[in-house]
């Protein structure tokens, strides 16, 4: 098992505004909703809840689709 600990897209976009500066933040909004994204599939498919598609099907209909 790996010592790497993952961040949740808070805690990242958090740690973003000391290294980024503030004209990224869009950027960084974007980066922070992408990796919630991936995190919310993740966890599906960890609990073996859904197959791959039908995560990523219910992440769409759940939280309305595309990155915003």
């Amino acid at each position: 098992m790996s010592n790497k600990t993952k961040q949740t897209a808070v805690d990242w976009l958090y740690n973003q505004r000391i290294e980024r500066p503030l004209a990224d933040w869009d950027y960084l909004l974007q980066q922070a909703k992408e990796i919630e994204k991936e995190q919310i599939i993740d966890a599906l498919l960890f609990g073996d809840v859904l197959s791959p598609n039908t995560a990523e099907t219910y992440y769409k209909e759940t939280y309305g689709g595309g990155i915003k």
